[in-house]
């Protein structure tokens, strides 16, 4: 099973959930801000991450998980390099 880019973000209100998110996804991620988060995962990878994000979330909160494909264009601004590919652009 191969890994493919995403870009993984959320928005969580509750202080030590939101935390537990962060710490989460900087030990397997690039993060891009504190809930902006660049990688490479696997179908089991990404389920896993997802289960692990999904009971963190509150009524409010949010959680994206955005398949990122050198098939669409893709337009970065800023001078952080990018784990996923070097040829995008990524606007953040």
């Amino acid at each position: 099973m191969s890994a493919k880019p995403w870009v993984i973000c959320y928005d969580i209100s509750d202080n030590k959930s939101r935390q537990r998110a962060l710490y989460l996804l900087r030990k397997i991620c690039d993060s891009r801000q504190k809930s902006v988060f660049e990688c490479w995962l696997t179908e089991s990878q990404q389920l896993e991450i997802f289960w692990q994000l999904s009971p963190l979330l509150g009524e409010s909160d949010s959680l994206f998980f955005v398949p990122v494909s050198r098939s669409r264009e893709i337009i970065r601004l800023g001078q952080s390099d990018s784990v996923l590919f070097n040829d995008f652009l990524l606007v953040a």
